[in-house]
């Protein structure tokens, strides 16, 4: 189901608590209140998510499904972490300026100010113009990269759609003066907009990750999709396979190529194997498939809402990520404090 903007903006209030007329945790949604019938909230399930912009899901079907699993111990953890996110994520949160842009900059990097539905929104477009496009996520690593990488950098330049990935990137884009409308993730994206591309009779084609893994993350999409699939191709193979497989790919379109082989080969693989390829939109997806054929365990999503995930990763990764986290986040925020400092609030694109 393609996500709603639906404002939580129905909240009860705590006099309403005493007299027994609604909950500290409960629909804040109109839907959820009236059509669903579910008890009026000071504090909604879903507005975690929403405070770190992790505007994902559908909200009155995630208050149904909380109500299904509630409890005096989910509610009250629930509100510790409602208490914790409000405070530290005040400076992310706050009113976006009346002159927000479409498309500004962090360091090198252009980063198209969208949500999830925004998103979903232009890949569909792309597919419906039978355009060539390239869909890229810019989180805290990539930028840095990009930073000492100038391929990288010009095809970031060159993409189509760059969507802002990570707490890190919404702390960067805050230190200079912007408000991220949301944190569009590819693991959070990508499954919404299968069930799109489902509805539209619009196949995919996987490429990347370990042999295997591609087919198992599109049977779990498929679980609960009627997807089609193009063909899966593992990240391992030679470059004339893969020339083969683009000529697959690009015979099914309009379709939509996963990419999953990691910043800067992802990007540059998209463009030098779909560049040319009217109808096929390519994503670059990092390490999903490994999360979405259960070869990686994803963070729970009490951790997602606390903006932890990062912390969970490094816990179960410290070898390959430890150099990432540790190091890269505090290097990016030191260039964008840097940025901030010599030019003041990030550059508008020249396509604004």
């Amino acid at each position: 189901m393609e996500p709603r903007e639906i404002p939580l903006e129905h909240r009860a209030r705590l006099r309403d608590v005493a007299r027994g007329r609604a909950r500290i945790v409960g629909a804040r949604t109109r839907i959820g209140r009236r059509d669903l019938g579910l008890m009026p909230g000071v504090i909604s399930p879903y507005e975690l998510r929403t405070r770190l912009g992790l505007r994902y899901g559908d909200p009155p079907i995630e208050e149904a499904r909380y109500e299904r699993r509630r409890s005096g111990v989910t509610d009250a953890k629930l509100v510790v972490r409602w208490a914790f996110v409000h405070v530290v994520s005040s400076p992310l949160t706050a009113r976006e300026t009346r002159e927000r842009r479409s498309r500004f900059r962090i360091l090198s990097v252009p980063v198209d100010s969208v949500d999830t539905v925004e998103a979903i929104a232009r890949i569909r477009s792309y597919l419906r113009e039978n355009r060539s496009a390239r869909v890229f996520f810019s989180h805290a690593h990539a930028i840095t990269t990009s930073a000492r990488t100038p391929q990288l950098r010009e095809d970031f330049e060159n993409a189509d759609l760059v969507l802002p990935d990570g707490i890190g990137l919404r702390i960067g884009a805050a230190i200079l003066g912007w408000r991220l409308p949301a944190n569009v993730n590819g693991t959070d994206l990508v499954p919404e907009l299968l069930h799109r591309l489902a509805v539209d009779d619009i196949p995919i084609a996987l490429v990347g990750g370990d042999p295997g893994v591609a087919d198992r993350a599109f049977e779990a999409w498929r679980g609960s999709t009627s997807l089609r699939l193009v063909g899966a191709w593992h990240g391992f193979m030679r470059e004339q396979d893969y020339a083969e497989m683009a000529r697959v790919v690009a015979s099914a379109a309009p379709c939509v190529a996963l990419v999953a082989l990691g910043s800067p080969l992802q990007e540059r693989f998209a463009f030098r194997h779909f560049g040319g390829s009217p109808g096929v939109v390519s994503i670059t997806v990092g390490g999903l498939f490994d999360f979405a054929s259960g070869a990686k365990r994803r963070a729970p999503l009490a951790w997602r809402e606390l903006g932890l995930e990062w912390v969970w990763r490094l816990a179960h990764e410290p070898r390959r990520l430890a150099g990432r986290y540790l190091l890269g986040n505090p290097e990016f925020l030191a260039r964008v404090a840097v940025q901030r400092i010599r030019h003041g609030r990030a550059a508008v694109s020249a396509e604004e």
